[in-house]
Order: structure tokens, then C-alpha cells, then sequence
């Protein structure tokens, strides 16, 4: 009694005199139900009474005859009457509960389409802070009438467009997405690991880092992160990966597969990266790219051939040309405008020259492909029997492929020996003491 006295607390005596009020025990305040359910409170009210409970329990009368006698309560209380005389009487705590509930539906409504648009922005890496508000914009001329009625009715402080807003929507999906790939990392028995130096449009240097593991007895890949690679040594990127995925609680040990380009920094037998990994992880395989292997054996075998050699270099002088003058990229445009009006007449001459024409066609192309295209090709699987030659240990592993079982039991006695005593020799050895 003495904290009533002392207008310390809330005073449930309140609530005979003013029955409009409720106290909401969670926020430790009073709000009016008659207001949240049919009020209109001016944008200088800032919410009180309606979604700011009062609290100030020293002024609390003054507040509530206050309240009462301002003009928006009385609105709200003629708003009531009228649609009490249409309808059937609801308890007010009934129309409150209802009317939070509808709330809460129509602000996830609004939050999904607005996470949704955003997440559109990103996929097709269009430029989402400038773009955003304008995409909202275009979907209520096109008739969204969810986001057109969140736009008039709610404060201009809450229309969830701004820069700030869009920046931490997109921190939070990065977030969820992040969160379910590394707990589904993280439950995987093994996993393998591949990275790839990269320069951003910043000339910033970024180790780019995906993983594939297995979820729900599947082979899954997904994109792990950029890290910042301020030096580029093999000291320095072989403390990359393993400082991230020990930041995300991944353990390094149980990885069993590391892919990299053929540099000597990242595939070095002696100082490179994947031999200072070995030391905390000693089980995985080392698998130069193949996708790098095979652009160098395509650069390789167009080295051989001079018609191709050249062809490259022109191509690629052409590039420089024009990508770095707008004059000449200019000009290229009319060439390319030239070449298209003499290709739409070579096409009439065509039809004249009938049969004549395509036989000398014919003919170049059978010198093309004697002289140029099958040496090229030739010399393509040449270069890609020399660098995707397997490895030993890779090779063993098809011991374990049921399509080369044999099909009799005295051959299943030997089979795959030499297979299994190079796989025991690698995953048996003491990885402590390399």
C-alpha cells in the first residue's frame, strides 16, 4: 500500500475508475484498448497509449485524465459505437487479441514480399540499395495492394526501404543461409575443400572457398566465403582456411579432399600450401583443378598449331583495341553494321552461284579439317592424357566401385590387392609425424 500511495507502481484501483485502461504486465505499462482497436493517434502521439505503454507511474493520473479527454480517444470511442451498432458486441480484450493477431499476419506479409523483392535485387546482381525503393514502387502501380496499403498507413519512419533497412534484411538472410550450410557442414562425417585466388573490381586480392560434403546420403557443394588474402605467400593463404572454418566451429581434421590451381605457392611438394595443410589435416587428397588442367592443355595444344596461335593473338589484340577507346569501340559498331549488310548480299550471291559456290565451300572445309582442326584435337587429348594422368592413390580408389567386382569367388580372393595395400599404406602411416 505504501508504493501506491507513493505513485511507485501501477495502481489496479486505476482500472474501476478509467475502464478503458489495461495494464500490460510484459512492458510494465498501461495502454488504452479502446485506441489500439479503433484509434487514429496523431503521428505526435509517437504510438503512446496504442504500441508505447505509459509507465511514468508519478504522473499516471494527470496521464489518464489526460487521455480521456483528448480528442483521438474520443474518435476512437465513436469509431466503436458505430460499429457496435452494426455488428455484434465483442469483448474489447477480444477485438485487441484479434486485431494483434491480423497485425502480426499483414507485417510477415509485408516482410515477405519485401525479402523477397530484395532477395530478386541480389540474384541478378542489380544495384539494391538505389533500386529497391523504386521496385517496391513499380510492384503497387502493378496492383500489390498489401504493399500499397503498408506504404499509406504505416509511419515514415517504418516503410522498411530505407538503405539501412535493406542492408540489415540482407545481412539477415546471409545470416539464415550461412547458419544451414555450416550446420550442415559441421553434422557431415567428412568433407573436401577447394579455393582459388581471385582480384575483386578493387584490385583486392580474395581467396574464394567452397566445400562439398555429404547430406542425406548425397554429394552436396556449396560457396563457403571470400577471405581477404592480404599476402599472398603460401605461409600466410595456408592460415586462410583453416582460420575460417575454425571461426565457424567446422573441425579442420575431417577434411579428406583439398583442390587448388597448379601454381607452385598452392600445389608446392615442399613449402606450398597443401603440404603445410597436411600438417593439421594429414588425411585429405590433394587434387590439382581439373578445369585448370584442361585450359592449360588447351593453351598447350593451340600453342602447337601457328593457324591457331595466331588466331589468339589476334583475337586478343582486337580485345585491347576497342575495350579501352570508346572512339574505336565506336567504330567497331559501324564495322559490325558494314559486315552485317554484306553478309545479308554474300547471301543472295549464295543462291545464285548455287552448286559452284557450295563445292568450294566443301572444299575449304575439308582442308580445315585435314590441315587444322583433327591435328588440333589430337593434340588437345595429347595434352590431357599427360596432365590428368590419375594418380596412384586416386586410382585405387575404384576398388570400391561394385561395377568392377569380378564374378567369381576365387577371382573376389585376389582382387584388388594392390589396390587396398596402397590405400593402407597412405591412411596407416603415423600422419602424426609428417
Amino acid at each position: 500500500m505504501r508504493a501506491y500511495k507513493d505513485n511507485l507502481v501501477y495502481n489496479p484501483t486505476w482500472k474501476n475508475e478509467y475502464t478503458w485502461m489495461d495494464y500490460d504486465s510484459s512492458q510494465n505499462g498501461m495502454v488504452c484498448m479502446i485506441c489500439k482497436v479503433h484509434g487514429k493517434p496523431p503521428v505526435q502521439a509517437r504510438g503512446t497509449w496504442v504500441t508505447k505503454p505509459i509507465n511514468n507511474w508519478v504522473k499516471a493520473k494527470s496521464l489518464l485524465i489526460q487521455h480521456e479527454k483528448s480528442d483521438w480517444h474520443a474518435a476512437a470511442i465513436e469509431r466503436m459505437v458505430m460499429s457496435q451498432s452494426t455488428e455484434e458486441h465483442v469483448n474489447v480484450m477480444e477485438q485487441l487479441e484479434a486485431a494483434t493477431a491480423e497485425e502480426k499476419k499483414q507485417n510477415r506479409d509485408i516482410m515477405k514480399k519485401l525479402i523477397r523483392s530484395l532477395y530478386f535485387l541480389v540474384k541478378h546482381h542489380i544495384h539494391h540499395t538505389t533500386t529497391f525503393e523504386n521496385l517496391i514502387t513499380l510492384q503497387i502501380e502493378n496492383g500489390d495492394i498489401i504493399q500499397k496499403s503498408h506504404r499509406e498507413k504505416c509511419p515514415h519512419n517504418a516503410t522498411y526501404e530505407s538503405c539501412t533497412t535493406i542492408v540489415e534484411l540482407l545481412s539477415s538472410i546471409s545470416n539464415v543461409l550461412e547458419k544451414r550450410i555450416i550446420t550442415s557442414l559441421s553434422a557431415s562425417p567428412y568433407y573436401s575443400l577447394m579455393a582459388d585466388e581471385s582480384t575483386d573490381v578493387a584490385s583486392q586480392e580474395e581467396l574464394l572457398v567452397c566445400a562439398r560434403w555429404i547430406e542425406d546420403n548425397k554429394s552436396v557443394e556449396h560457396f563457403l566465403g571470400i577471405l581477404h588474402a592480404k599476402e599472398k605467400n603460401a605461409q600466410a593463404i595456408a592460415c586462410y582456411p583453416r582460420t575460417f572454418l575454425h571461426s565457424k566451429n567446422i573441425c579442420f581434421d575431417k577434411m579428406r579432399g583439398l583442390g587448388f590451381d597448379g601454381t607452385k605457392t598452392m600445389s608446392g611438394h615442399r613449402s606450398g600450401v597443401q603440404i603445410r595443410l597436411r600438417l593439421h589435416a594429414p588425411s585429405f587428397i590433394y587434387v590439382h583443378c581439373r578445369c585448370h588442367k584442361l585450359q592449360l592443355a588447351a593453351l598447350n595444344a593451340a600453342s602447337e598449331h601457328t593457324v591457331l596461335k595466331r588466331v589468339l593473338v589476334t583475337l586478343l589484340t582486337i580485345w585491347k583495341a576497342f575495350h579501352f577507346s570508346p572512339k574505336k569501340a565506336e567504330k567497331l559498331g559501324e564495322i559490325q553494321a558494314e559486315l552485317r549488310l554484306l553478309k545479308s548480299k554474300c547471301r543472295s550471291l549464295v543462291i545464285l552461284a548455287g552448286e559452284k559456290h557450295i563445292v568450294v565451300l566443301e572444299e575449304e572445309k575439308s582442308e580445315f579439317l585435314h590441315k587444322v582442326y583433327r591435328p588440333y584435337l589430337q593434340s588437345v587429348i595429347d595434352h590431357i592424357n599427360v596432365r590428368m594422368e590419375s594418380t596412384e592413390l586416386i586410382s585405387a580408389m575404384s576398388v570400391f566401385d561394385p561395377r568392377h567386382l569380378p564374378g567369381t569367388e576365387e577371382e573376389l580372393s585376389e582382387y584388388g590387392i594392390e589396390h587396398i595395400k596402397t590405400l593402407t599404406d597412405f591412411y596407416s602411416v603415423n600422419k602424426g609425424s609428417m
